[in-house]
């Protein structure tokens, strides 16, 4: 049997010198009108709540709709795999507090995942899923749907920076060589 879930995401525009009424009135013309348009810092982005059996499927059906029917593409999903410790607190529903000493070892096991970036900055970045999978390892949460959420919107948004960039395909492909790895595209 094959339940339908609801799935809140946003997907973020390339949106260069577009109005919001402009971008109102594309999404009503192409019958896209779930979506609600936010802006910030001059960044169009539609956040939906859209029913699916999956993540992964819901949003990409979301995207081909957009592509299909508007002149925009989407650049990239929210919420992101890139998280703050005040991030990880606010999703997981625990205090700052809770976080930082799970990330420091003084509570917890001491092995919470390494920092994706910023360990030469103020502000430590963490993978979501890195994070969501070590908490599933310890036991302190028990929902595996927000690890293949997680890795669900992961994967979308490394294939829509794959897809748009040729450079980064070189690169990659460059990368993997050096490193002797078998391509996986």
């Amino acid at each position: 049997m094959n339940s339908m879930k609801e799935f809140d995401f946003s997907l973020v525009l390339y949106s260069d010198n577009i109005s919001f009424e402009i971008l109102e009135s594309l999404l009503v013309d192409s019958e896209l009108t779930d979506a609600t348009i936010s802006q910030r810092n001059g960044t169009f982005y539609l956040d939906f709540t859209r029913s699916g059996s999956n993540l992964t499927d819901t949003i990409l059906t979301t995207i081909i709709d957009i592509e299909n029917k508007t002149p925009f593409k989407i650049c990239r999903i929210e919420p992101s795999d890139i998280v703050t410790s005040a991030e990880i607190a606010r999703r997981l529903g625990r205090s700052r507090q809770s976080v930082q000493q799970l990330i420091s070892g003084s509570r917890g096991s001491g092995d919470f995942p390494q920092p994706e970036a910023g360990i030469t900055t103020k502000t430590l970045f963490w993978s979501w899923t890195d994070v969501v999978s070590w908490f599933l390892e310890v036991s302190i949460i028990s929902d595996r749907s927000l690890y293949y959420d997680a890795m669900s919107i992961k994967a979308l948004n490394i294939a829509l920076s794959y897809r748009d960039s040729k450079e980064l395909n070189q690169s990659i492909g460059i990368v993997l060589n050096r490193l002797n790895v078998e391509s996986v595209l």
